[in-house]
């Protein structure tokens, strides 16, 4: 089975990667617009951690992200937790797979393992584990379908 958004794309001639991209700018100007006056500056700043790791394309550790932002990996996670009801390193997880399909889709990678390489993930059976558990088929699978 694959994941509800591949089938979408697919079925109106559109670009998965694409489709995620815009996903992510309008997430964006949603988030934008929800500043109050009281939460500007803990939300400006959940808007520029997110900027970090979609422009990492997900592949920075929480201790990496408590660097480059100034504060604390659990002050961050609070604030992905509220914002987003999700934990950052989830988040980053979840662009990473994206990132790593539109790669495959490409078709200018040769194997799994490089692609779990290149997306920093800790081992490719990790990698495995993620996308499919994310996408519903395996990576393998996934370059499969996109190669023929």
């Amino acid at each position: 089975m694959r994941s509800a958004e591949v089938c979408f794309g697919e079925r109106y001639g559109l670009d998965v990667c694409m489709l995620f991209r815009t996903r992510c700018r309008s997430f964006c100007e949603c988030m934008n617009q929800t500043v109050s006056e009281g939460d500007s500056e803990r939300h400006l700043l959940f808007l520029q951690i997110v900027d970090i790791v979609i422009r990492s394309q997900g592949c920075m550790k929480v201790c990496e992200l408590e660097k480059a932002a100034g504060y604390s990996s659990r002050y961050i996670q609070k604030i992905f937790n509220e914002e987003l009801g999700m934990g950052v390193k989830q988040f980053c997880n979840t662009v990473r797979l994206h990132c790593a399909a539109c790669l495959m889709k490409q078709g200018t990678v040769r194997s799994v393992g490089e692609v779990a390489q290149r997306f920093r993930f800790y081992d490719q059976s990790h990698f495995i584990h993620l996308f499919e558990s994310f996408y519903q088929v395996t990576p393998g699978q996934y370059l499969a379908q996109r190669q023929s």
